[in-house]
Protein backbone atom coordinates (compact mmCIF):
# COMPACT_ATOMS: atom_id res chain seq x y z
CA UNK A 1 0.00 0.00 0.00
CA UNK A 2 2.85 2.37 0.85
CA UNK A 3 4.49 1.82 -2.54
CA UNK A 4 1.16 2.29 -4.30
CA UNK A 5 0.62 5.63 -2.53
CA UNK A 6 4.04 6.88 -3.63
CA UNK A 7 3.30 5.80 -7.20
CA UNK A 8 -0.04 7.63 -7.12
CA UNK A 9 1.69 10.79 -5.91
CA UNK A 10 4.12 10.44 -8.78
CA UNK A 11 1.29 10.03 -11.25
CA UNK A 12 -0.34 13.23 -10.01
CA UNK A 13 2.90 15.17 -10.31
CA UNK A 14 3.56 13.80 -13.79
CA UNK A 15 0.14 15.02 -14.90
CA UNK A 16 1.04 18.49 -13.63
CA UNK A 17 4.42 18.45 -15.38
CA UNK A 18 2.72 17.29 -18.57
CA UNK A 19 0.35 20.25 -18.37
CA UNK A 20 3.17 22.78 -17.99
CA UNK A 21 5.15 21.11 -20.79
CA UNK A 22 2.19 21.46 -23.15
CA UNK A 23 1.88 25.12 -22.25
CA UNK A 24 5.58 25.65 -22.94
CA UNK A 25 5.38 23.85 -26.26
CA UNK A 26 2.70 26.24 -27.50
CA UNK A 27 4.51 29.33 -26.22
CA UNK A 28 7.94 28.19 -27.42
CA UNK A 29 6.72 27.66 -30.97
CA UNK A 30 5.21 31.14 -31.02
CA UNK A 31 8.54 32.55 -29.82
CA UNK A 32 10.50 30.55 -32.41
CA UNK A 33 8.17 31.62 -35.22
CA UNK A 34 8.70 35.23 -34.19
CA UNK A 35 12.49 35.03 -33.63
CA UNK A 36 13.41 32.53 -36.39
CA UNK A 37 16.54 31.66 -34.40
CA UNK A 38 17.18 28.50 -36.44
CA UNK A 39 17.88 30.64 -39.50
CA UNK A 40 20.28 32.72 -37.47
CA UNK A 41 22.11 29.59 -36.29
CA UNK A 42 22.39 28.34 -39.88
CA UNK A 43 23.92 31.59 -41.08
CA UNK A 44 26.24 31.79 -38.08
CA UNK A 45 27.42 28.22 -38.66
CA UNK A 46 28.17 28.89 -42.35
CA UNK A 47 29.92 32.13 -41.44
CA UNK A 48 32.23 30.21 -39.11
CA UNK A 49 32.76 27.46 -41.70
CA UNK A 50 33.80 30.07 -44.29
CA UNK A 51 36.36 31.54 -41.87
CA UNK A 52 34.21 34.68 -41.51
CA UNK A 53 34.67 35.58 -45.17
CA UNK A 54 31.70 37.91 -45.80
CA UNK A 55 32.13 38.02 -49.59
CA UNK A 56 32.03 34.24 -49.91
CA UNK A 57 29.04 34.06 -47.57
CA UNK A 58 27.16 36.44 -49.87
CA UNK A 59 28.13 34.34 -52.90
CA UNK A 60 26.77 31.20 -51.22
CA UNK A 61 23.39 32.72 -50.35
CA UNK A 62 23.05 34.30 -53.80
CA UNK A 63 23.83 31.02 -55.57
CA UNK A 64 20.77 29.78 -57.53
CA UNK A 65 20.56 26.51 -55.61
CA UNK A 66 20.40 28.35 -52.27
CA UNK A 67 18.48 31.33 -53.61
CA UNK A 68 15.56 29.00 -54.40
CA UNK A 69 15.28 28.12 -50.69
CA UNK A 70 14.72 31.62 -49.30
CA UNK A 71 12.47 34.61 -49.90
CA UNK A 72 15.09 37.38 -49.87
CA UNK A 73 15.76 39.43 -52.99
CA UNK A 74 19.43 39.55 -51.99
CA UNK A 75 20.25 36.55 -49.85
CA UNK A 76 23.83 37.62 -49.23
CA UNK A 77 22.87 40.97 -47.74
CA UNK A 78 20.14 39.36 -45.64
CA UNK A 79 22.64 36.80 -44.34
CA UNK A 80 24.94 39.60 -43.19
CA UNK A 81 21.99 41.37 -41.56
CA UNK A 82 21.07 38.15 -39.74
CA UNK A 83 24.58 38.18 -38.26
CA UNK A 84 24.23 41.79 -37.19
CA UNK A 85 26.74 42.91 -39.86
CA UNK A 86 24.32 45.05 -41.81
CA UNK A 87 23.59 48.72 -41.47
CA UNK A 88 22.89 50.03 -37.95
CA UNK A 89 19.24 49.79 -37.00
CA UNK A 90 18.38 46.96 -39.39
CA UNK A 91 16.25 44.22 -37.85
CA UNK A 92 17.92 40.84 -37.36
CA UNK A 93 14.52 39.18 -37.03
CA UNK A 94 13.27 40.53 -40.36
CA UNK A 95 16.39 39.22 -42.09
CA UNK A 96 16.05 35.78 -40.49
CA UNK A 97 12.42 35.52 -41.58
CA UNK A 98 13.54 35.63 -45.21
CA UNK A 99 16.27 33.01 -44.85
CA UNK A 100 15.97 29.20 -44.73
CA UNK A 101 16.19 27.37 -41.43
CA UNK A 102 17.98 24.43 -43.07
CA UNK A 103 19.93 23.76 -46.26
CA UNK A 104 20.42 20.09 -47.28
CA UNK A 105 23.97 18.78 -47.24
CA UNK A 106 24.05 17.82 -50.92
CA UNK A 107 22.99 21.31 -52.02
CA UNK A 108 25.47 23.11 -49.77
CA UNK A 109 28.27 20.74 -50.83
CA UNK A 110 27.61 21.43 -54.51
CA UNK A 111 27.51 25.19 -53.93
CA UNK A 112 30.72 25.35 -51.87
CA UNK A 113 32.66 23.15 -54.30
CA UNK A 114 31.45 25.19 -57.27
CA UNK A 115 32.44 28.49 -55.66
CA UNK A 116 35.84 27.06 -54.73
CA UNK A 117 36.49 25.77 -58.26
CA UNK A 118 35.52 29.17 -59.66
CA UNK A 119 37.99 30.86 -57.32
CA UNK A 120 40.81 28.87 -58.92
CA UNK A 121 40.03 30.17 -62.42
CA UNK A 122 42.68 32.62 -63.71
CA UNK A 123 40.15 35.28 -64.67
CA UNK A 124 39.42 38.68 -63.19
CA UNK A 125 35.77 37.86 -62.41
CA UNK A 126 36.66 34.78 -60.36
CA UNK A 127 35.63 34.99 -56.68
CA UNK A 128 38.49 35.76 -54.32
CA UNK A 129 38.90 33.58 -51.25
CA UNK A 130 40.47 34.96 -48.09
CA UNK A 131 43.80 33.37 -47.18
CA UNK A 132 42.32 31.36 -44.29
CA UNK A 133 39.46 30.05 -46.43
CA UNK A 134 41.82 29.18 -49.28
CA UNK A 135 43.96 27.19 -46.83
CA UNK A 136 40.89 25.38 -45.51
CA UNK A 137 39.76 24.24 -48.97
CA UNK A 138 43.26 23.17 -49.94
CA UNK A 139 43.26 20.97 -46.86
CA UNK A 140 39.83 19.57 -47.73
CA UNK A 141 41.00 18.88 -51.30
CA UNK A 142 44.11 16.97 -50.27
CA UNK A 143 43.03 15.25 -47.04
CA UNK A 144 41.00 12.16 -46.19
CA UNK A 145 38.85 13.74 -43.47
CA UNK A 146 35.79 11.79 -44.57
CA UNK A 147 37.76 8.58 -45.15
CA UNK A 148 38.79 9.35 -48.73
CA UNK A 149 40.74 12.06 -50.57
CA UNK A 150 37.63 13.58 -52.10
CA UNK A 151 36.77 17.27 -51.97
CA UNK A 152 32.99 16.87 -52.08
CA UNK A 153 32.96 14.17 -49.40
CA UNK A 154 35.21 16.22 -47.14
CA UNK A 155 33.14 19.38 -47.61
CA UNK A 156 29.96 17.43 -46.83
CA UNK A 157 31.57 15.97 -43.71
CA UNK A 158 32.69 19.43 -42.54
CA UNK A 159 29.28 20.95 -43.23
CA UNK A 160 27.53 18.22 -41.24
CA UNK A 161 29.92 18.81 -38.35
CA UNK A 162 29.23 22.53 -38.37
CA UNK A 163 25.47 21.92 -38.45
CA UNK A 164 25.81 19.60 -35.45
CA UNK A 165 27.54 22.42 -33.65
CA UNK A 166 24.76 24.81 -34.65
CA UNK A 167 22.26 22.29 -33.34
CA UNK A 168 24.05 22.46 -30.00
CA UNK A 169 23.62 26.25 -29.97
CA UNK A 170 19.92 25.83 -30.63
CA UNK A 171 19.47 23.18 -27.95
CA UNK A 172 21.27 25.14 -25.26
CA UNK A 173 19.33 28.29 -26.05
CA UNK A 174 16.08 26.36 -26.16
CA UNK A 175 16.69 24.84 -22.73
CA UNK A 176 17.35 28.28 -21.28
CA UNK A 177 14.23 29.73 -22.89
CA UNK A 178 12.12 26.77 -21.79
CA UNK A 179 13.29 27.10 -18.20
CA UNK A 180 12.46 30.81 -18.12
CA UNK A 181 9.08 30.18 -19.73
CA UNK A 182 8.47 27.27 -17.35
CA UNK A 183 9.19 29.43 -14.31
CA UNK A 184 6.91 32.14 -15.66
CA UNK A 185 4.13 29.61 -16.34
CA UNK A 186 4.54 28.10 -12.86
CA UNK A 187 4.11 31.53 -11.29
CA UNK A 188 1.30 32.76 -13.56
CA UNK A 189 -0.76 29.58 -13.20
CA UNK A 190 0.47 28.89 -9.65
CA UNK A 191 1.72 25.38 -10.34
CA UNK A 192 3.96 24.51 -7.41
CA UNK A 193 5.37 20.98 -7.31
CA UNK A 194 5.86 21.05 -3.53
CA UNK A 195 2.30 22.20 -2.81
CA UNK A 196 0.82 19.67 -5.25
CA UNK A 197 3.01 16.84 -3.94
CA UNK A 198 2.11 17.59 -0.32
CA UNK A 199 -1.59 17.68 -1.19
CA UNK A 200 -1.40 14.33 -2.96
CA UNK A 201 0.59 12.79 -0.11
CA UNK A 202 -2.07 13.76 2.44
CA UNK A 203 -5.22 13.13 0.37
CA UNK A 204 -6.03 9.51 -0.54
CA UNK A 205 -9.08 10.70 -2.52
CA UNK A 206 -6.93 12.98 -4.67
CA UNK A 207 -4.42 10.19 -5.30
CA UNK A 208 -7.17 7.82 -6.34
CA UNK A 209 -8.74 10.44 -8.60
CA UNK A 210 -5.37 11.26 -10.20
CA UNK A 211 -4.60 7.61 -10.86
CA UNK A 212 -8.04 6.96 -12.32
CA UNK A 213 -7.84 10.03 -14.52
CA UNK A 214 -4.33 9.08 -15.71
CA UNK A 215 -5.48 5.57 -16.61
CA UNK A 216 -8.34 6.93 -18.70
CA UNK A 217 -6.10 9.62 -20.19
CA UNK A 218 -3.44 7.14 -21.35
CA UNK A 219 -6.05 4.72 -22.70
CA UNK A 220 -7.72 7.50 -24.68
CA UNK A 221 -4.39 8.64 -26.16
CA UNK A 222 -3.43 5.09 -27.13
CA UNK A 223 -6.80 4.64 -28.81
CA UNK A 224 -6.35 7.86 -30.79
CA UNK A 225 -2.95 6.70 -31.98
CA UNK A 226 -4.31 3.32 -33.01
CA UNK A 227 -6.81 5.18 -35.16
CA UNK A 228 -4.01 7.21 -36.70
CA UNK A 229 -5.17 10.57 -35.35
CA UNK A 230 -2.56 13.31 -35.07
CA UNK A 231 -1.98 15.43 -31.96
CA UNK A 232 -3.76 18.77 -32.18
CA UNK A 233 -2.28 20.35 -29.06
CA UNK A 234 1.15 20.71 -30.68
CA UNK A 235 1.40 23.75 -32.98
CA UNK A 236 3.46 23.69 -36.16
CA UNK A 237 7.11 24.49 -35.62
CA UNK A 238 7.64 26.54 -38.76
CA UNK A 239 5.62 28.93 -40.92
CA UNK A 240 4.24 27.95 -44.28
CA UNK A 241 7.62 27.95 -46.02
CA UNK A 242 8.86 24.97 -43.98
CA UNK A 243 8.24 22.55 -46.82
CA UNK A 244 10.96 24.19 -48.91
CA UNK A 245 13.45 24.97 -46.17
CA UNK A 246 13.25 22.28 -43.50
CA UNK A 247 14.73 18.86 -43.28
CA UNK A 248 12.50 15.76 -43.16
CA UNK A 249 13.93 15.21 -39.69
CA UNK A 250 12.13 18.22 -38.22
CA UNK A 251 11.41 17.31 -34.61
CA UNK A 252 12.61 20.18 -32.44
CA UNK A 253 15.70 18.39 -31.26
CA UNK A 254 17.98 19.61 -34.04
CA UNK A 255 18.61 22.70 -36.08
CA UNK A 256 16.51 21.56 -39.06
CA UNK A 257 13.88 21.54 -36.49
CA UNK A 258 11.12 21.66 -32.50
CA UNK A 259 10.36 21.62 -30.40
CA UNK A 260 9.46 20.89 -30.05
CA UNK A 261 9.75 21.71 -27.54
CA UNK A 262 10.28 22.64 -27.45
CA UNK A 263 11.57 22.90 -28.36
CA UNK A 264 13.36 19.80 -27.57
CA UNK A 265 11.72 16.55 -28.52
CA UNK A 266 13.83 13.47 -28.98
CA UNK A 267 13.48 11.46 -32.17
CA UNK A 268 12.69 8.24 -30.31
CA UNK A 269 10.16 9.80 -27.93
CA UNK A 270 6.44 9.23 -28.41
CA UNK A 271 4.36 12.11 -29.77
CA UNK A 272 2.73 14.54 -27.39
CA UNK A 273 -0.81 13.76 -26.23
CA UNK A 274 -3.82 15.10 -28.07
CA UNK A 275 -5.64 17.14 -25.47
CA UNK A 276 -6.55 20.84 -25.29
CA UNK A 277 -4.47 22.59 -22.65
CA UNK A 278 -7.45 24.36 -21.08
CA UNK A 279 -9.31 21.05 -20.78
CA UNK A 280 -6.37 19.36 -19.06
CA UNK A 281 -5.95 22.31 -16.69
CA UNK A 282 -9.65 22.22 -15.83
CA UNK A 283 -9.60 18.47 -15.26
CA UNK A 284 -6.62 18.66 -12.91
CA UNK A 285 -8.10 21.57 -11.00
CA UNK A 286 -11.75 20.54 -10.85
CA UNK A 287 -12.00 16.78 -11.45
CA UNK A 288 -8.97 15.80 -9.37
CA UNK A 289 -8.96 18.88 -7.17
CA UNK A 290 -5.25 19.63 -7.39
CA UNK A 291 -4.16 22.93 -5.81
CA UNK A 292 -3.19 24.76 -9.00
CA UNK A 293 -4.30 28.17 -10.18
CA UNK A 294 -5.11 31.11 -7.95
CA UNK A 295 -8.39 29.96 -6.44
CA UNK A 296 -9.17 30.75 -2.81
CA UNK A 297 -8.52 27.20 -1.66
CA UNK A 298 -5.12 27.11 -3.37
CA UNK A 299 -4.09 30.45 -1.88
CA UNK A 300 -5.04 29.12 1.56
CA UNK A 301 -2.74 26.14 1.04
CA UNK A 302 0.11 28.51 0.25
CA UNK A 303 -0.67 30.57 3.32
CA UNK A 304 -0.70 27.42 5.43
CA UNK A 305 2.99 26.92 4.66
CA UNK A 306 3.88 30.05 6.62
CA UNK A 307 4.02 30.11 10.45
CA UNK A 308 0.92 30.94 12.49
CA UNK A 309 0.16 31.68 16.09
CA UNK A 310 2.85 32.85 18.53
CA UNK A 311 5.65 32.26 16.03
CA UNK A 312 4.05 34.64 13.53
CA UNK A 313 3.18 37.19 16.18
CA UNK A 314 6.73 37.37 17.50
CA UNK A 315 7.67 39.47 14.49
CA UNK A 316 10.75 37.37 13.67
CA UNK A 317 11.52 37.03 9.97
CA UNK A 318 13.54 33.85 10.44
CA UNK A 319 10.41 31.74 10.56
CA UNK A 320 9.49 32.82 7.04
CA UNK A 321 12.79 31.97 5.37
CA UNK A 322 12.14 28.21 5.26
CA UNK A 323 8.59 28.47 3.83
CA UNK A 324 9.71 31.00 1.20
CA UNK A 325 12.58 28.76 0.10
CA UNK A 326 10.20 25.79 0.03
CA UNK A 327 7.74 27.62 -2.23
CA UNK A 328 10.56 28.84 -4.46
CA UNK A 329 11.89 25.28 -4.73
CA UNK A 330 8.44 24.10 -5.80
CA UNK A 331 8.25 26.62 -8.65
CA UNK A 332 11.83 25.83 -9.72
CA UNK A 333 11.11 22.09 -9.76
CA UNK A 334 8.10 22.73 -11.99
CA UNK A 335 10.21 24.84 -14.34
CA UNK A 336 13.02 22.25 -14.56
CA UNK A 337 10.53 19.43 -15.14
CA UNK A 338 8.81 21.31 -17.94
CA UNK A 339 12.06 21.61 -19.91
CA UNK A 340 12.00 17.83 -20.46
CA UNK A 341 9.04 18.18 -22.81
CA UNK A 342 5.51 16.84 -23.09
CA UNK A 343 6.47 13.62 -24.97
CA UNK A 344 8.86 12.69 -22.17
CA UNK A 345 6.25 13.16 -19.45
CA UNK A 346 3.59 11.30 -21.39
CA UNK A 347 6.00 8.39 -21.75
CA UNK A 348 6.67 8.49 -17.98
CA UNK A 349 2.93 8.67 -17.29
CA UNK A 350 2.35 5.66 -19.54
CA UNK A 351 4.98 3.66 -17.63
CA UNK A 352 3.61 4.69 -14.24
CA UNK A 353 0.09 3.65 -15.24
CA UNK A 354 1.40 0.29 -16.47
CA UNK A 355 3.22 -0.33 -13.19
CA UNK A 356 0.17 0.69 -11.17
CA UNK A 357 -2.06 -1.68 -13.11
CA UNK A 358 0.24 -4.48 -11.97
CA UNK A 359 0.56 -3.31 -8.37
CA UNK A 360 -3.14 -2.65 -7.73
CA UNK A 361 -4.41 -6.24 -8.19
CA UNK A 362 -1.54 -7.45 -6.02
CA UNK A 363 -2.48 -5.01 -3.27
CA UNK A 364 -6.09 -6.22 -3.39
CA UNK A 365 -4.98 -9.84 -3.12
CA UNK A 366 -2.82 -9.03 -0.06
CA UNK A 367 -5.73 -7.25 1.59
CA UNK A 368 -8.00 -10.23 0.99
Amino acid sequence: MFGSAILDVGIGLVLVFLLVSLILTAVREVVETWMRSRSGDLVRGLYELLQRDQDTLKLVFNHPLVFALHKATDGGDEALRALGLGKPGESLRNARQKLPSYIPTDIMTAVLCEVYNQSKQPIASAPKFAAELQKLFLTLENSAISGAVDLEANVAHLYDSVMERATGWYKRRTQTILFCLGLAAALVFNINAVIVGNYLATSPQAREAASGYATQFVAAEQERRRKGEQPVAMPTAEPADTATTASPADDGSALPSDAATGEAVQNDAPPAPQVPIDQLFGDLQDTIGLPIGWSGATVQRIQAVFPHGPTAQSGSCLGYIGPILLLLAGYLITAFAATLGAPFWFDVLNRFVSVRSVMKPKAKDDAA
